[in-house]
């Protein structure tokens, strides 16, 4: 049997009023939204060690409308400390996106950090149980050390359906990329897989461009190994060309178009 352990003393607590009976569906649609926004937030921090291995799981429900606890988990090979605190980061997260998607007008569109068309939609899963219930609340609690909440997010039936409605408005805006060349940039991994065939993991940093990781991608299954199976990925830095595909001018992908040599970070 696999044995994991509790990587943190923190945990993201849901509660649910409601004066209708809630379709189980909503509920189900909510929990699973919540996770999947959850699984996104993690894979694309670079701060968190190996996201695939952290997991969201039930830990209570109560009595009383609708208490939802759930925690985080992990093998028990990594309780690494930069994964401590993934439930009040996480909550801060969704406090972030739900009061942007409630602001005005004027402010979203201002905003550096629009919300990803999938987390959006994950959004309008986590309110869906309470949008057609004018009595309905949904407070999402991020607690650390029993109940001494840290973050704190409440929504009454108007926050949602005002919510949803502008969530629905940026998804059907079509944004229009654009692209153009670097060359010699200085490429860092963040995150590889040797594999040819997987062609979403592999992450890294052109600081010149911007400080966050970016999905990387290669011109040809040649050119991907030669850069990450003939040394180290994490211990050079590489020069190459790239292809910066952008959308509202933010680099959403970098396309590996040549390597000239690598930089030994030891040095």
């Amino acid at each position: 049997m696999e044995t994991t352990i509790k990587i943190e003393e923190t945990k993201l607590q849901i509660h649910i009023e409601y004066s209708k009976k809630i379709e189980l569906g909503h509920y189900i649609d909510s929990l699973n939204s919540i996770n999947d926004e959850y699984t996104q937030y993690i894979r694309e921090t670079p701060s968190y060690f190996d996201p695939e291995e952290i997991k969201l799981l039930v830990n209570e429900i109560k009595t009383g409308s609708i208490i939802t606890e759930l925690i985080a988990f992990s093998p028990a090979l990594l309780p690494f400390i930069e994964n401590t605190n993934t439930i009040l980061d996480f909550t801060k997260h969704l406090a972030n996106v739900i009061n942007l998607l409630k602001s005005k007008d004027s402010e979203i569109q201002n905003s550096e950090q629009l919300p990803s068309p999938n987390t959006l939609t994950n959004i309008q899963g986590l309110v869906s149980p309470i949008l057609n219930d004018p009595n309905g609340k949904i407070t999402l609690d991020g607690c650390q050390f029993g109940d001494n909440c840290n973050v704190s997010i409440f929504l009454d039936s108007k926050d949602a359906r005002k919510i949803h409605a502008k969530a629905q408005e940026l998804k059907n805006i079509k944004p229009t990329p654009d692209s153009n060349i670097k060359e010699q940039a200085l490429l860092v991994f963040t995150q590889t897989n040797g594999s040819t065939k997987n062609i979403n993991s592999d992450k890294g940093v052109i600081e010149s461009i911007t400080k966050g990781a970016v999905k990387v991608r290669f011109a040809s299954d040649e050119l991907k190994k030669s850069m990450l199976l003939e040394q180290h990925p994490y211990k050079v830095a590489y020069i190459v060309d790239v292809e910066i595909e952008t959308v509202d001018n933010k680099p959403r992908l970098y396309k590996v178009l040549k390597f000239h040599e690598c930089i030994d970070l030891s040095e």
